[in-house]
């Protein structure tokens, strides 16, 4: 549909572009609606307002509780708070790494750094840790940013996400911590921690929220405000999409 097209101005290739779409959608949401972070500092629209605006009935009933009730106001992120990125070096957490970033938040990027600590740096990531050791990463983190993390975002899946939430602040003064897991999330919740999934259905069902989105991204391009993903083109047509797969999955990529 017309609401979820962007148009791709001269001087980005079509293989960038291509390789932008669902990634931007997910660090998107995930940023600026559940977590609620004000994306505004680069001219974004407020996503947060525009979703709670819609009439809940219209809005699917899987997603509805992560798009109403995910986060309340006082809980939402300040500028200046840390937010932590385990794998920050794919296309989703380094298009998340440069959000937060505009937005005011340090970020914690947890990442294979023999492979993506350059590309990282590039990208502003205050602090890097490497994901090979996750037990000593999760130390790291705490002790970098002094045991008031509140915000992690996983890429990778349950096992990083499980790790990352025992990086987080466990709070004592009411205000909760939030762990977003794009592929997978603990078993269990640890006390003090909500968990969110990305509402990615919401881009689709309504125009409204899919239309600011993309008019916000076509924007970003424009001023060339964010770096482009670095793209690999997988050879073989459709035959090849299962070793492409495997590749991404290998973390050879």
């Amino acid at each position: 549909t017309h609401s979820n097209v962007a148009r791709i101005p001269q001087g980005v290739q079509v293989k960038e572009g291509a390789a932008l779409g669902v990634a931007f959608v997910a660090a998107t949401i995930a940023l600026g609606l559940s977590f609620g972070l004000d994306l505004s500092a680069s001219g974004s629209p407020d996503f947060l307002g525009i979703a709670r605006g819609l009439n809940p009935l219209q809005v699917p009933d899987d997603i509805r509780p992560e798009v109403f009730w995910g986060i309340k106001e006082s809980e939402r992120p300040k500028q200046g708070e840390w937010i932590a990125i385990w794998g920050a070096n794919t296309t989703t957490g380094q298009l998340a790494v440069q959000l937060a970033k505009i937005s005011g938040l340090k970020v914690a990027a947890v990442a294979d750094l023999a492979k993506a600590g350059q590309r990282l740096v590039e990208l502003g990531a205050d602090f890097q840790v490497d994901r090979h050791d996750p037990k000593r990463a999760v130390e790291i983190l705490k002790a970098v940013t002094g045991g008031k993390l509140r915000f992690g975002f996983d890429v990778v899946g349950a096992e990083s996400a499980t790790a990352l939430q025992d990086a987080l602040q466990k709070s004592t003064t009411g205000l909760q911590s939030h762990l977003l897991g794009l592929s997978g999330l603990p078993k269990e919740v640890a006390g003090g921690v909500t968990h969110h999934k990305v509402p990615i259905k919401l881009f689709h069902e309504s125009a409204v929220f899919g239309e600011a989105l993309v008019g916000w991204l076509e924007r970003l391009l424009i001023a060339k405000t964010i770096k482009l993903p670095e793209v690999e083109v997988a050879e073989g047509g459709l035959a090849g999409i299962n070793d492409a797969l495997d590749r991404l999955r290998s973390g050879t990529v």
